[in-house]
């Protein structure tokens, strides 16, 4: 039906309302011609409109506020930007007051920390003040900047749960999909990652079941940079889904499961090359985190570090020329994990 063609070109529309006209001239110099032209235009305009109008109806096409609504019926909601939150160990004769900063050590962009709770004697929750992707690897020393008397030293030991930048729109329709293709229902390992899937800082999941005799499943979760999990988020985990694995029913897992979270073995994998940088170039800043992005987008994929896969990451960095040696772990192999194992950068040594 003519109605539903709403990508012709406004020629197009001009052509077809001009076969309808008889007995006037419509000669492109003509006044007939120049009235139904502007029409023309304006009827494409109107195509474009109904057309992006159709498109915020459904998932695989809608947009920013218009996807939100939609994923909202099925109770989904975009992950909003968050800072990272930290555990530091704080040791000094007076209690630290919250609200207290700290920054971090030999950084070219600092990441500037704020306590805000007490965790136990001399540990302490931090929170960055802005977004930096440094603050999801920085493990070390902190330097006070609101001053405390008797502070001896003050280092951060565990990111707890690391930043997150606000989902984008593909990101959030690829959740919402995966999540509606699967039949997620009665308990089955397509409706335990929904769960996970919506749990504030949960990344990627791998559910075990009769993993310890009958009605047992275990839930292995990674953070959302997809490193091994805090103790703290298995918890908050294992307290949605079944507090103290106990199978009552009491949380989201269905009666008589008996569930146990943890996370997963971290493998460190240390990187040793030696580089040609290109013209102009002497270091690769960002070579640490692109590696650290390539692991956690292998967690729970791959059962092989591969070789010639960290080779392509590190040629494609926009600063190296070339690889003359790379060694893993100090060889030149692909490096094999556990089926609970997860790669971790260790130490890369770049010369």
């Amino acid at each position: 039906m003519e109605i539903l063609q709403l990508n012709r070109t406004p020629q197009e529309i001009l052509n077809d309302i001009l076969k309808r006209l008889t007995d006037v001239d419509t000669r492109p110099s003509s006044a007939n011609y120049q009235s139904v032209s502007a029409i023309a235009y304006e009827l494409r305009n109107i195509a474009l409109l109904i057309q992006w109008a159709l498109n915020q109806t459904f998932i695989g096409t809608a947009t920013e506020e218009y996807l939100d609504m939609l994923a909202e019926q099925y109770k989904y909601t975009r992950e909003q930007a968050r800072t990272a939150i930290v555990k530091a160990e704080i040791i000094g004769d007076t209690e630290v007051p919250i609200g207290n900063r700290f920054a971090s050590v030999d950084l070219a962009d600092s990441i500037i920390y704020k306590v805000i709770n007490k965790a136990e004697n001399n540990i302490y929750y931090l929170q960055a003040e802005k977004l930096n992707p440094q603050a999801n690897y920085y493990i070390g020393d902190i330097v006070i900047i609101d001053y405390i008397e008797d502070l001896k030293s003050a280092k951060i030991i565990e990111v707890i749960n690391p930043q997150r930048e606000a989902e984008d729109d593909e990101t959030f329709r690829k959740r919402v999909q995966e999540n509606l293709i699967a039949e997620a229902t009665d308990g089955n390992i397509a409706q335990y990652k929904k769960w996970l899937s919506e749990i504030d800082g949960v990344g990627k999941s791998k559910i075990t079941s009769l993993w310890n005799g009958a009605n047992t499943v275990k839930c292995t979760i990674l953070n959302e940079i997809n490193k091994k999990a805090s103790t703290e988020l298995i918890d908050t985990v294992q307290k949605i889904l079944d507090p103290e694995s106990e199978g009552l029913g009491e949380g989201l897992a269905p009666i008589g499961a008996i569930v146990t979270v943890d996370t997963a073995e971290e493998l460190t994998i240390d990187i040793d090359i030696t580089v040609e940088y290109k013209p102009g170039k002497n270091n690769a800043p960002n070579l640490k985190k692109e590696l650290n992005e390539f692991f956690g987008t292998i967690a729970f994929d791959r059962s092989v570090v591969s070789y010639l896969q960290i080779a392509s990451v590190i040629s494609n960095n926009a600063d190296i020329d070339y690889i003359v040696a790379l060694n893993l772990n100090g060889g030149q192999t692909d490096i094999r994990l556990n089926i609970n194992q997860i790669p971790v950068l260790g130490s890369l040594n770049v010369n």
